[in-house]
C-alpha cells in the first residue's frame, strides 16, 4: 500500500514493471534453453544466447521464441497485443 510503502505512484510502477520484465526475461531464457540454447550473463534487459555450429537462421528461431513468450506474457496479463517489444540481434 503507497501509505505505508511512502513511495510514489511512479517509484510503485517502476518497480512493478520491473518484477514483470524480470519474469519475462526468465520464461525467454527457459525457452531458449529447450531450444539448446545456452544462456549465459543476463545484462539488466538483454541475455546472451550461444550454441555450438549455429543455424543460419537461428536468428528467426530465436525471435520467434521471444515472440511467443512475449504473446503469451501479454494474453496471461489481458494486454493489448504489441504492448511489449523485443529485439534480437547478432553480436
Amino acid at each position: 500500500c503507497r501509505a505505508t510503502s511512502g513511495k510514489s505512484d511512479k517509484t510503485l510502477m517502476a518497480e512493478a514493471v520491473s518484477r514483470e520484465e524480470e519474469k519475462t526475461m526468465l520464461k525467454i531464457q527457459q525457452r531458449f534453453e529447450k531450444l539448446g540454447w545456452k544462456t549465459g550473463t543476463l545484462i539488466h534487459d538483454a541475455t546472451i544466447v550461444q550454441k555450438q555450429g549455429q543455424e543460419p537462421e537461428s536468428g528467426e528461431m530465436l525471435g520467434a521464441a521471444v515472440e511467443t513468450v512475449l504473446t503469451e506474457a501479454m494474453e496471461e496479463r489481458g494486454w493489448m497485443r504489441g504492448t511489449a517489444r523485443a529485439k534480437v540481434a547478432r553480436m
